[in-house]
């Protein structure tokens, strides 16, 4: 009992020592604290090819930390970024988390030899982004070696390939885009050959490692005529070749920019060294907006004023009425204009491609018709017209050469009246047929592109729009027709021309002579060189790279015997069969005489002393444009070859 009597004394006392610590007049307090702030986190998520990759929570107004997520790999490519859904690269260590986020990875493909197909094949509906070919002829040198001209190979174009997939990335081409890039090899024997292949596919874009001929020779049209070819350096020895564009329904913008960067600077490099992505600058886009006002003068001080915005407007043309014994010629700057100075046909229209070299720079143009007092010659036996123009792909000498041949096959001379063409494209060349025929004009037989003759009607359908025999042209899809029109008396020397020229060319003879005295008057090497220098020269003429195999004609080079002037004559008349020779190289002063060859020579003048060394001179035998052109040109002191 005492134990516990203490107890409660004890807790009594206790107490009230804890009471008494705060102080009679003085409550307790009751304790109080701030909770801390929630904090926001947000789900990014990243995905690869459309697979979600990975999740993470990211703290608002943080960074993502690109040491949260490992760069993901894909076969045959390199990683590049992570984009949000605008596309826009999002730096994992500067970008600032706001809201929950989808992030996607884009890749880069690794360029390999193995992904850079130079040799394609153009497969029917697909869709190519664009198409670039390349040339290198396959022909053999005379002693079997291979004839190099551009020095292309399949590496040195794999060079300028991945270089143009870098120019294609910084254009804006998308990695489908630049997938459906196809290069295809139309390395052949010969341009024409090539241009033949080239105007088969008829979707290529660019075309390189082809030569100044592409539009000749071989026939390709190109966009802009020949603004649409440039030069550079390529290939494994750097040779400098042509680039073009080629002309055809599908043309893009795309070929147009890559052609226009290849003449910048660097371009000019993309074929002979490897290009980063730093050095390429995307070439501005041509712009087809104008400012140029055009007033076309017609009747009675009537006269047509267009406003020209763009490259494509029409010129608006106002009546024309040509009076009786008069033809209209064209329009031109003044009304007193040469026949040079025109420009356009009647009732052609026409836009800002045709009146740009008349411009100068201004912004405003004048144009008048002009007339000429129209001259009927009803003593011609046959009237042909030919389109002679790069666009029609019949060059003058072509149309030399089908004028020549057939004349020789006449057994008496005709009257032949043939009317080329030097202007316009082929609704122009149409226009001008129609607009002749219909001013009273004769015209029998037509000659140009498929554009022109498939809209004219034919006398007959033994003698309609057909394509031209072999070797009268480079380009074999040229097409003749005898027209309904053809005048009553011409018809049979009109089917007379047109069976000749559908059928293959026969071959042309050019027969040369050296007079050389056994190498004393000239040399062997002398010989040699102008025997180069005259197929060099033909070559040229034609703008071909080997114009007596593409137009089926010989050169023979004789080396006579006989030295003395008399004897000769008779030499040279007795050969080829006694159809004697063209052109003798090498005559003395003498030859000309009375007595000596006389009359056999046509024409004889000084040969230059770069060609022969020793005083000699050339003479011209017979007359022909080929014989006329090396007399006249290469054999020329200002022109020696």
């Amino acid at each position: 009992m005492k134990k516990f009597i203490s107890l409660l004394v004890f807790m009594f006392m206790f107490m009230f020592s804890l009471a008494g610590c705060n102080g009679p007049s003085e409550s307790v307090s009751e304790s109080t604290s701030t909770p801390a702030p929630t904090v926001e986190k947000y789900t990014v998520q990243f995905y690869v090819d459309e697979v979600l990759y990975k999740t993470l929570k990211v703290e608002e107004n943080t960074t993502i930390g690109s040491d949260k997520v490992d760069d993901p790999m894909k076969d045959g490519f390199t990683f590049v970024s992570w984009v949000d859904s605008q596309n826009s690269v999002v730096d994992l260590d500067s970008y600032v988390v706001k809201e929950a986020l989808k992030l996607y990875a884009t890749f880069e493909e690794v360029i390999t030899d193995d992904t850079l197909i130079v040799n394609g094949v153009k497969e029917e509906g697909v869709d190519y982004y664009l198409v670039v070919g390349w040339w290198e002829t396959t022909a053999l040198n005379d002693d079997g070696t291979p004839k190099i001209t551009s020095s292309l190979t399949v590496d040195s174009v794999r060079l300028f390939y991945s270089n143009l997939n870098l120019y294609l990335k910084a254009y804006g081409a998308t990695d489908e885009q630049i997938k459906a890039v196809q290069f295809r090899d139309y390395s052949s024997e010969t341009v024409a050959i090539m241009g033949e292949n080239i105007n088969k596919d008829a979707d290529v874009d660019l075309l390189i490692g082809v030569g100044n001929n592409i539009n000749s020779t071989a026939g390709v049209s190109l966009f802009e005529g020949n603004d649409g070819k440039t030069t550079a350096n390529m290939g494994a020895e750097g040779k400098s070749r042509y680039v073009a564009l080629p002309e055809h329904e599908t043309m893009n913008n795309v070929a147009i920019s890559v052609f226009d960067w290849i003449k910048t600077e660097v371009g000019q490099t993309a074929f002979t060294k490897p290009l980063t992505a730093a050095d390429i600058v995307v070439a501005p886009e041509r712009t087809d907006e104008i400012d140029v006002t055009v007033t076309v003068h017609g009747d009675n001080d009537e006269t047509k004023v267009t406003k020209l915005v763009s490259k494509s407007d029409e010129i608006g043309l106002p009546t024309i009425t040509v009076q009786e014994g008069y033809k209209f010629l064209g329009y031109a700057t003044t009304s007193a204009a040469t026949a040079a100075e025109l420009i356009l046909a009647l009732g052609v229209t026409f836009t800002y491609a045709e009146i740009e070299g008349l411009l100068n720079g201004a912004s405003s143009l004048d144009l008048y018709p002009v007339y000429a007092e129209e001259i009927i010659n009803t003593d011609y036996d046959l009237v042909v017209y030919v389109h002679v123009v790069s666009s029609a792909k019949i060059s003058e000498a072509e149309a030399n050469l089908f004028a020549y041949r057939f004349e020789q096959t006449l057994e008496e001379p005709k009257n032949i009246n043939y009317v080329w063409v030097t202007e316009g494209k082929a609704a122009d060349y149409l226009a001008k047929v129609e607009a002749d025929l219909a001013a009273g004009e004769t015209i029998d037989v037509v000659i140009g592109g498929n554009a022109t003759t498939k809209n004219l009607a034919a006398i007959d359908d033994t003698y309609t729009n057909v394509s031209c025999g072999a070797n009268h042209f480079a380009d074999t899809s040229r097409k003749i027709i005898v027209l309904q029109q053809a005048a009553s008396t011409h018809v049979e020397l009109a089917k007379q021309f047109y069976d000749f020229m559908v059928a293959e060319a026969p071959e042309l003879a050019l027969s040369f002579a050296y007079w050389d005295k056994g190498g004393d008057w000239i040399t062997a090497d002398e010989m040699a060189a102008i025997t180069d220098g005259v197929k060099a020269h033909i070559n040229t003429l034609f703008a071909a790279e080997d114009a007596l195999t593409t137009y089926k004609i010989s050169a023979t080079f004789h080396d006579t015997e006989n030295t003395k002037v008399g004897d000769l004559s008779a030499e040279t008349k007795a050969l080829n069969d006694g159809k004697g020779v063209g052109m003798i190289i090498g005559t003395g002063g003498n030859a000309v005489n009375e007595g000596n060859m006389g009359t056999d020579i046509i024409e004889q003048k000084d040969c230059p002393t770069s060609i022969i060394a020793n005083s000699r001179k050339v003479a011209i035998c017979k007359e022909n444009f080929i014989y006329r052109s090396l007399y006249e040109n290469y054999f020329a002191e200002a022109v020696a070859e």
